[in-house]
This record gives C-alpha cells, structure tokens and sequence, in this order.
C-alpha cells in the first residue's frame, strides 16, 4: 500500500522524511527494548548463581526472598506473603487463571505479573535453588 502511495505521488519511500523519522523512532525503540532483555537477562543469571550458593543455607519450606523476582519490591512481597504466598515454587506453578486471581488481588499494580513473567522466573529461580523444577511435591535438599 506504501508503494502504491508513493507511486502515485512519484517519490521513492527513501525520500519521505517523514517515513524516515518513524524507521528511526521504531529502531530507537527496538534497540531499548533488546538492552532492557539483555540486562533482565544478566540480572536473572546473578540471581540464580546467588541462589545456587544459598542453595544449603535454606530449608524447604522456608519462606524464599520473592525480591529476587524482578518486579516485586518489598511492598509486594509484604502483599504476596498476606496472601500466603512466600516461595517460588507457590509461584511456579500458578496457572493463567491463578496468575490473573492474584492480579486482581493486587490491585495497586495491574498486569504486573504477566508484564515481569513473575511465574517464568519464579520457575528457574526454585530449579536454581533445589536443582529440579518445581513440581506439586515439596523439592529435596
């Protein structure tokens, strides 16, 4: 459809500053969103090899630090723990439904835990920590 406007007009889309401007914005865009990947990414590895050195120190059923989670601060955290929810393996196995059930109960912070991927990193946070993925059984040490 751009080819056949810019054929009618007689002009190359390469012309158009206009057009040029948008490609610009979107590569700006799409070169911001592959850092906040990358450093998402970086983050999450540190915290697993934290986690594997923590591994011994923690006994199943303790409460696990849910700060690790990127997305959830310590006000959040204090929230998820009055709901019940204190390790990462309670995290891990949520559902779609039981992700959106626990949306609804934080209100103050709507679509958070699709946005942040809180059940994907709540998954390779227990592997890192028990070694295993989580599974509806309580993990080994």
């Amino acid at each position: 459809m751009l080819r056949q406007h810019f054929a009618d007009r007689g002009a190359r889309p390469e012309d158009d500053i206009g057009l040029r401007r948008e490609c610009e914005r979107l590569a700006a865009e799409l070169a911001e969103a592959r850092q906040e990947t990358r450093v998402a990414t970086v983050s999450l590895s540190s915290t697993s090899r934290t986690m594997r050195r923590r591994r011994s120190c923690a006994g199943v059923g303790e409460p696990d630090d849910l700060k690790f989670i990127v997305g959830i601060g310590p006000v959040l955290e204090r929230m998820l723990h009055n709901l019940g929810v204190t390790t990462f393996r309670q995290i891990a196995l949520w559902s779609e439904r039981d992700s959106a059930e626990f949306d609804a109960k934080l209100p103050e912070f709507p679509g958070r835990i699709e946005r942040d991927q809180w059940v994907t990193q709540a998954r390779e946070l227990h592997q890192a920590k028990f070694g295993e993925p989580p599974s509806d059984r309580p993990p080994r040490l």
